[in-house]
């Protein structure tokens, strides 16, 4: 970020903040690496590997049509994951389904449950790519005219069924809550023919379809969300663990505690922690968990002053798509292990589009 500045000629004042936190939070995990099992050649590539799409966002990005097309190959990876996964959810394309798999893909679904998981062999990392293209696809027919948003309002619909689809409670949770943040902070409301026709649709399919219903009785332990959910045992125990050692076991650590003798003793259980906080604090420490709360929260702000900016050329709000993702994200992997290259995206999207304001590139409305 600050080497762009630089070479730009730009003022590098205005990218100190998030440019010192970024440091950080990149310090904290490559130093985690040298007393990790993992060891510090490791720590580098999956640190790169998590923060290396959202940086390259904020290196190479320098046009609001060229963020439209990385926009726009995000919602596509989307939609691929999410035909992919309902091949193998509907019956009659079992025959297409042996060919893929014969061909040594992976299959599109859950194999011990009627669940969508597309590419990504797991339903809520599936299920938060799949909420990422849903609300590019609401961001666009938001920002559209009415007569050029029926394709998009098709791959929300798509995407929407897909996630449901998923039955991962965190996305679920997660796509309400940034709906939410859309229709109640930046007041960006779909005509009201719009939102009955989205609405209805989903209601229809979901409800009145017996392929629903079938699906949906199989999973219907998913809706329960307080009862018997070990998860709050498992966050409790190994924040537990986190405690004794706040400045962390280092990167890689996870796999050796949840077969040590520290873990059972505390539940019995060796599941991964299923929260992404939990994991940064314990395998790189407190300094690099709060690095990333800060990034967090940084970003948010940006946006948050930027509600009223958009594109002078097509009037589109990308602070608002911004802000929905980082929120949304950052709830997210509460929920799961992973998906925190996902989450820099969201934080480089923020990051780039308050840049371009900056650089007058967005203008208020």
């Amino acid at each position: 970020m600050l080497g762009t500045a630089v070479l730009e000629g730009r003022n590098i004042g205005r990218y100190r903040v998030p440019a010192l936190w970024f440091f950080l939070f990149s310090a904290g995990y490559l130093i985690s690496g040298l007393w990790g099992p993992s060891g510090i050649v490791e720590a580098f590539r999956l640190l790169f590997a998590q923060i290396g799409i959202g940086l390259a966002l904020m290196i190479s990005v320098r046009r609001v049509r060229h963020l439209d097309m990385i926009l726009y190959t995000i919602l596509f990876s989307a939609l691929l994951n999410a035909f992919y996964g309902l091949l193998f959810m509907f019956l009659g394309f079992e025959s297409i389904c042996e060919v893929f798999l014969s061909s040594g893909m992976v299959p599109g679904r859950d194999p011990y449950a009627m669940r969508l998981t597309g590419f990504l062999e797991d339903p809520t990392y599936c299920g938060l790519l799949l909420m990422f293209g849903y609300f590019i696809s609401l961001h666009e027919v938001i920002n559209r005219r009415l007569q050029k948003v029926l394709k998009f309002m098709l791959s929300a619909g798509v995407l929407l069924i897909s996630i449901y689809l998923t039955f991962s409670r965190t996305t679920w949770i997660s796509t309400i809550f940034g709906t939410a943040i859309y229709w109640g902070f930046y007041k960006l409301k779909l005509t009201q023919k719009q939102f009955i026709v989205m609405t209805l649709s989903f209601v229809i399919v979901v409800v009145f379809n017996d392929f629903f219903a079938y699906v949906t009785a199989q999973n219907i332990d998913r809706f329960s969300f307080l009862h018997s959910d070990s998860r709050t045992w498992l966050w409790n125990a190994y924040f537990k663990i986190a405690i004794q050692k706040p400045l962390g076991y280092g990167v890689g650590s996870i796999e050796e505690l949840r077969n040590s003798r520290l873990l059972l003793n505390l539940i019995d259980s060796n599941a991964r922690p299923h929260n992404m906080y939990l994991i940064i604090w314990i395998e790189s420490g407190l300094q690099t968990l709060i690095a990333l709360i800060a990034l967090i929260l940084i970003a948010v702000k940006y946006e948050w002053s930027l509600q009223q900016y958009q594109d002078p050329l097509t009037g589109k709000r990308y602070g608002a798509l911004a802000i929905v993702t980082v929120t949304s994200l950052s709830l997210g992997i509460f929920g799961l292990g992973g998906l925190l290259n996902l989450l820099f995206l969201s934080i480089g999207l923020s990051f780039l589009t308050w840049l371009f304001v900056k650089e007058s590139k967005l203008v208020r409305e």
